[in-house]
């Protein structure tokens, strides 16, 4: 397999994004999907250099695997996209999760 033949992605939202221990970390990403499984090994043109591929459901989400990913990711729906669609976009929060570590912010906090 090609990974221009990977024609389905999800978005998946870190939960608890501001507990977690590096806030350069993606909170949010769009990611792919494999409706019959993730693979054994990185399908041929995989972005190694942006992505690691440590094995199946590691990096890649498929209905064996999305219940286990939704533990600390809010997972949307598969949707299938159209070919030439990037494999990942990544969206890293740095400063929102910066902001909302700031005590006025924090949930609970009262003005003082």
């Amino acid at each position: 397999m090609d990974v221009s033949a990977v024609d389905h992605r999800v978005i998946m939202w870190l939960r608890d994004a501001t507990d977690y221990p590096d806030p350069k970390l993606h909170a949010a990403e769009v990611g792919p999907y494999f409706p019959d499984g993730c693979p054994d090994q990185a399908p041929a043109g995989w972005p190694h250099d942006q992505r690691p591929y440590d094995g199946p459901h590691s990096t890649t989400v498929c209905p064996a695997c999305i219940a286990s990913w939704r533990t600390d990711y809010l997972v949307s729906d598969p949707v299938q996209v159209p070919a030439g669609t990037p494999l990942t976009i990544a969206f890293p929060w740095t400063d929102e999760i910066g902001r909302m570590k700031e005590p006025a912010l924090a949930v609970g906090a009262t003005a003082g």
